[in-house]
């Protein structure tokens, strides 16, 4: 702008100012049109999608306004228009439209070569990789899969440079394999592949949501085993609790059944029948409970097979009850209510703790504050 709009007692008034446009500044000063014809078609979708009228093709996803169901909505546009079908987590390996495109030029060379070099790792991967940087093992909430790490794509980008960000994916994430039959289990095949990149301490750490309770466990394991854990940070981790896992269970068969409709419904029916004569409350009753019956098959949902497997890695988590550790621990917790971050932890944790905490809630706080997210856990890998 030439000059910022003012109000009359002379200070900027922030109503006139216009909203930021997303793309409107250049990411990156030396501009790099799309060079090839799988490069445009990359570029044609980034900008439908992004709303852009302009983009380098070295713009970082991230650095745009990209998120979760932004990268969705790409992945999806791929399939449909180049007919390769890239997982989620191909545009937070690869969050450029050339890095995309040398990806998309590979998948298609695999499928007509039949040469696809295996991965050594059956649970790691590279979430975030910086060149000498510090390497930093992250544990995923939700279901553990790629759409989760979408996610924690963005948060490390903002991190910024001087680490090396490895995801461990569930198991189960697929929806195929089982998940792991104990939080214990499963932190002993993660550290078999931790110390394949990294052999020795020190280690960090870093779980969100319930991730934080097998990175906790991993924690544990290594410092039995004699090795330094340097950081230890649990992002909005609850402490897993008998009750929690009642209470996660009963909120999921509630998700099922459509628990939260019925009981609105109830709501209503009640002030309908305030309204009315106590005489028609009988015939009025039956009826809703006759409709309520029918409508019973239709409403309640079962979970499929895939969906099933997945959230097998929740109830292991929500399953775990934890044991003293030594180390130091980091807590980066949400305002989303009163409840203390501490709680539970302060009973097992024997080292120094310290909590950070982040505006918004359980779910806003990485989405819609992730830059200051992304402080507070620098913040806390640098301690």
């Amino acid at each position: 702008m030439d000059a910022l709009p003012l109000s009359p007692t002379g200070k900027v008034s922030r109503r006139l100012l216009p909203a930021p446009t997303a793309g409107a500044a250049d990411v990156h000063a030396h501009f790099v049109s799309a060079r090839t014809d799988v490069e445009q078609a990359v570029a044609g979708v980034w900008r439908d999608v992004l709303k852009l009228e302009r983009l380098s093709v070295d713009d970082n996803f991230f650095d745009l306004g990209g998120h979760s169901l932004l990268a969705t909505q790409i992945v999806a546009r791929i399939r449909e228009e180049l007919l390769v079908d890239l997982p989620l987590r191909a545009l937070f390996e690869h969050p450029t439209v050339a890095g995309l495109t040398r990806r998309i030029s590979a998948e298609a060379w695999n499928r007509f070569d039949g040469r696809r070099g295996p991965s050594p790792w059956r649970y790691l991967f590279l979430l975030k990789p910086d060149a000498g940087g510090r390497p930093i093992f992250f544990l995923p909430g939700g279901h553990g899969g790629d759409y989760e790490f979408l996610v924690y794509a963005r948060l490390v980008h903002f991190v910024g440079d001087g680490f090396v960000f490895y995801g461990l994916r569930a198991r189960s994430a697929d929806g195929v394999e089982v998940a792991h039959r104990s939080v214990n289990e499963m932190a002993t095949d993660y550290i078999a592949e931790i110390r394949s990149v990294q052999p020795s301490g020190p280690y960090r750490l870093v779980g969100n949501c319930i991730g934080g309770i097998v990175a906790y466990e991993v924690a544990r394991q290594l410092e039995r085993a004699g090795h330094e854990v340097r950081t230890l940070v649990l992002m909005d981790t609850e402490f897993p609790t008998r009750r929690r896992h009642l209470r996660d269970m009963w909120t999921r068969a509630g998700d099922r059944w459509n628990l939260s409709y019925y009981r609105s419904r109830v709501s209503h029916h009640r002030r309908a029948m305030q309204s009315m004569p106590w005489r028609h409350w009988w015939s009025y009753v039956f009826g809703k409970a006759r409709t309520a019956i029918k409508e019973t098959p239709v409403m309640g949902t079962s979970l499929d097979q895939a969906e099933s497997v997945r959230l097998g890695y929740v109830d292991t988590l929500r399953r775990y009850r934890p044991k003293p550790y030594r180390g130091p621990v980091s807590i980066i917790a949400s305002r989303h209510d009163d409840t203390d971050p501490m709680a539970g932890w302060a009973n097992v944790v024997r080292g120094r703790t310290t909590v950070h905490w982040v505006q918004g809630n359980h779910d806003s706080y990485i989405r819609d504050f992730v830059k200051e997210a992304a402080m507070r856990l620098k913040a806390c890998l640098e301690e």
